[in-house]
């Protein structure tokens, strides 16, 4: 289990590595206006990554590894050809949404420029929500190394080439490449999801039946947008760029923090899959799981230390000294991680071994809570205001999940939930 675990967390390590290497040479150069930008991709981004998503790759999380196991890999690849199409049903229902947020902000935040960068977002972002769907697929089916690697290819290393772009042709070259980047990577995933792929299982109504027996799957992905991506919309909607470009650099440490930790924990959790009503077993793994959890968050109280020494001095060493508040945000990347960690075990153990309604159950509390702590942005319109938020809604959601698994853990454990 732990194996391909390290494997991947070289992989991220890597990742975080260059990802740092960015916000040095680009953030740091481009200022919170210009850089803003990378925060309105980042908005589209999610926002059809998320609600793209149709819930037939979050049923093969659940399921792909027993249907293995019980040879039955005609309804892998019938789950792998349809998870395909909900995608691209859900860029064809996005379309009028995402072009409205980004013709408002054409003219009401950029004052009429940037119209083709903000064209290619939605492309962009389309060729990255299929990159995310296959490689979901691919690790449903074990391939954890090989999804996080491409991953991380993505996220990382090829962004870590677009930094020559910004140095040798400015901030617009740099915006489309940064953007557009995933086209490619599709070619990958299919080599590797080819024989997966038949026309025999093309089929729209299917599909569609599919995306109903998964609605509480998908319904409480989009319960759990406004917990992780909404306050960025929010904040693109209401501030300035400057502020917007801030937000997008706190945004930024936070996601390499959060896929450093997804890329360690989920692979170890969705082995746990393979040992459906094996208590015995998945309490042991679960053991090892927790005790991984804390190294890593003493590991995080240690780097802070640290910084806690000299914040100016470590400032102008990573070359974000044009950002203001820029101590604040590094403060509170550390603690939403550590906040994100506290449930992540138990969030996992949810999602991949308990029944979907109650999934859905947490998620509808979720996004009342959110929906309700927006208010703090409202009163509190500054970046103390939006960063308080964020940790309100991380704790909020960790404390949620412990109370739940822990009532219910070997209920979990013992019974095979679909």
């Amino acid at each position: 289990m732990f194996k391909q675990s390290f494997y991947i967390i070289a992989i991220q390590i890597v990742g975080v590595i260059l990802g740092f290497m960015s916000v040095y040479l680009v953030a740091g150069d481009m200022g919170p206006e210009i850089y803003s930008l990378v925060g309105v991709y980042g908005v589209v981004s999610g926002f059809i990554l998320t609600f793209s998503h149709l819930g037939v790759e979050t049923t093969m999380m659940r399921e792909a590894l027993y249907w293995m196991q019980c040879g039955d890999i005609e309804k892998v690849k019938e789950y792998t050809t349809q998870s395909i199409i909900s995608r691209l049903i859900g860029f064809l229902l996005l379309l009028p949404l995402v072009f409205g947020y980004l013709l408002f902000l054409y003219y009401a935040k950029y004052e009429s420029r940037y119209l083709l960068i903000l064209i290619s977002f939605y492309v962009g972002s389309c060729a990255n929500a299929l990159c995310d769907s296959m490689s979901l697929i691919v690790r449903s089916q074990g391939n954890y190394v090989f999804s996080q690697a491409v991953k991380t290819i993505n996220s990382s290393i090829v962004k870590f080439i677009a930094i020559f772009v910004y140095i040798l042709y400015g901030a617009t070259p740099y915006l489309f490449f940064y953007c557009l980047i995933p086209i490619p990577l599709l070619l990958v995933f299919y080599i590797k999801l080819r024989n997966y792929l038949s026309i025999d299982f093309i089929s729209i109504a299917g599909t569609i039946r599919k995306i109903k027996d998964s609605r509480n799957l998908w319904l409480n992905s989009y319960m759990g947008y406004f917990s992780n991506s909404a306050d960025t919309l929010l904040v693109s909607v209401i501030f300035p760029p400057s502020l917007m470009g801030a937000y997008t650099l706190y945004k930024n440490l936070e996601g390499m923090a959060r896929s450093f930790c997804e890329g360690f924990f989920d692979v170890i959790f969705q082995r746990f899959v393979k040992y459906r009503g094996d208590a015995k077993t998945l309490i042991s793994m679960e053991r090892k799981a927790n005790l991984t959890r804390w190294a890593v968050i003493l590991l995080i109280v240690a780097v802070m230390a640290v910084f806690t020494i000299n914040p100016s001095f470590f400032v102008r060493l990573i070359n974000l000294t044009k950002y203001n508040d820029v101590i604040l945000i590094l403060y509170v990347v550390s603690l939403a991680s550590i906040l994100y960690l506290f449930g992540k075990n138990e969030g996992n153990l949810i999602a991949l071994l308990g029944p979907s309604s109650v999934i859905l159950k947490l998620g509808v509390v979720m996004f009342f809570v959110t929906l309700s702590s927006y208010l703090l942005v409202v009163l509190i319109p500054t970046i103390e205001g939006v960063l308080s938020q964020r940790l309100f809604i991380l704790g909020i959601s960790s404390l949620l999940s412990i109370f739940i698994f822990k009532k219910h853990r070997l209920d979990y454990f013992k019974n095979n939930y679909h």
